[in-house]
C-alpha cells in the first residue's frame, strides 16, 4: 500500500520526508512551491494524527449546476440561476 500511494502522490511523501527530518517551515515551503501557512498548518495536523491526516478527503465542496444545466450549457445566457428575464 504505501509503494502504491508513494507513486499516486510524491509530494505527499516528500512532504513526509521534510517532516521526518525536521526540515524548517520555510524551506519545506519554498522546495514545495506552497505557503508557510500551509506548510504549518500541514505539520500540525501530521504531529497530533499521524500521516493519514494529510490524505485527500474528497472535493470540499460539490457543483452548483444542476446536471440539466451542465449537460445544455449555459448558452450565453450568463450564469445557471439567471432567469431568462434577468439575461436579457
Amino acid at each position: 500500500m504505501r509503494v502504491r500511494a508513494r507513486l499516486r502522490c510524491p509530494l505527499l511523501w516528500r512532504l513526509f520526508d521534510f517532516f521526518e527530518t525536521g526540515a524548517d517551515n520555510k524551506a519545506v515551503a519554498k522546495a514545495l512551491r506552497v505557503s508557510v501557512r500551509s506548510v504549518e498548518r500541514w505539520r500540525v495536523a501530521w504531529a497530533s494524527e499521524g500521516e493519514q491526516s494529510l490524505y485527500s478527503k474528497g472535493p470540499a465542496s460539490l457543483t452548483k449546476l444542476r446536471p440539466a444545466r451542465c449537460r445544455r450549457g449555459l448558452g450565453g445566457r450568463g450564469s445557471p440561476s439567471m432567469t431568462s428575464a434577468e439575461a436579457t
